[in-house]
Order: structure tokens, then C-alpha cells, then sequence
């Protein structure tokens, strides 16, 4: 009881500060913005790098069994794991007043890894059970709500380049 008690306090003083996306009624809350440009402007031509190498590395033909589709999604984590670390390289110089927000906006970028890499692993594991439809399900849910979260900030603080929209989780084939 009293675990649950600390947990509806804990949640009643997040929802007040404003650490939750969205109110009580469902509608979007104001996103941050940098007060200085300069970390944006440094990402742009990361994001874009890295969604041309996206786009490049996406075959044309969806995957054709669930192995494949997680050989393409790991061969996606590699371009998307190196951009994590150019964004990280390119936050050192943020200053005082942007730091949290970045620092927050690159955390999500460390969610998506991970669940994506529970994704790849769930499929390669359903590819030998043939189940784990309700586990990839809730990892694709999982990826979109962190998906949600990054894709806010960026387009809030001109950085609709880092939406990599070729790396949202694929259905498995069926």
C-alpha cells in the first residue's frame, strides 16, 4: 500500500512539473525549445547524413521471413547507433540552458537503441518458436511512443532531419 501510495505522488508530481508529453485530457503539452541554435545547427547535416545512409541501406522489397527483417533492422542500428554518438559529440558545446533538453532528447534516442535490439532479438527468437507476436507487438508500441517523444523535440527545435522515418519497427511479414 504504501508502495503505491509513493508511486500515484511520485506521478501526480511529474504530471505538475511537466515531465509527461501529454496532459491528463490528452492534449499535447507545449514541447521545449533551445534557447541557442547552435546544437541544431550542428545536427542537421548529422540527421541527414544519416537518413541518406538509411534510405540507402532500406531494400525496396519488404523481408521476405523474420531473420531477414531483423538483418535489415541491425544493419539500420549501425548508421543509427553512430549518429546517437554524433549528436552526443555535438551536445558538448550546449550551453548552460539547453543541456537538460538535449540531454533528455538524445536519452530517447537511447531508448529507441534499446528497444530496437530487443525487437531484432524478439524477432530472430519468434523466427525459431514461430510465436512471439504479442512481445514484438508491445516492443513496436514501446518503439513508437519513444519515436513520439524524439520526433516532438526535433520538429520543435528544426531538427526534422533527425525523424528518420525509414527506421520506424516493420510489421513482421506475416
Amino acid at each position: 500500500m504504501l508502495l503505491l501510495s509513493f508511486s500515484i505522488a511520485l506521478l501526480s508530481v511529474l504530471r505538475h512539473v511537466g515531465a509527461f508529453p501529454f496532459s491528463d485530457d490528452g492534449e499535447d503539452r507545449k514541447v521545449a525549445t533551445l534557447e541557442d541554435d547552435d546544437f541544431a545547427a550542428a545536427a542537421r547535416p548529422l540527421c541527414r547524413d544519416a537518413a541518406e545512409r538509411v534510405t540507402a541501406t532500406v531494400v525496396s522489397a519488404p523481408a521476405t521471413d523474420l531473420v531477414a527483417l531483423a538483418d535489415e533492422i541491425e544493419a539500420e542500428q549501425v548508421i543509427v547507433r553512430k549518429l546517437r554518438r554524433e549528436l552526443d559529440e555535438a551536445s558538448d558545446s550546449v550551453g548552460e540552458a539547453d543541456q537538460v533538453l538535449v540531454a533528455d532528447w538524445l536519452e530517447n534516442w537511447d531508448t529507441i537503441d534499446s528497444v530496437r535490439r530487443r525487437y531484432i532479438i524478439a524477432l530472430r527468437a519468434a523466427a525459431g518458436t514461430g510465436g512471439g507476436a504479442v512481445e514484438l507487438a508491445a516492443l513496436a508500441d514501446d518503439a513508437d511512443i519513444a519515436w513520439a517523444d524524439l520526433e516532438r523535440f526535433a520538429q520543435a527545435n528544426g531538427l526534422a532531419a533527425c525523424v528518420l522515418d525509414d527506421v520506424a519497427l516493420r510489421t513482421p511479414p506475416q
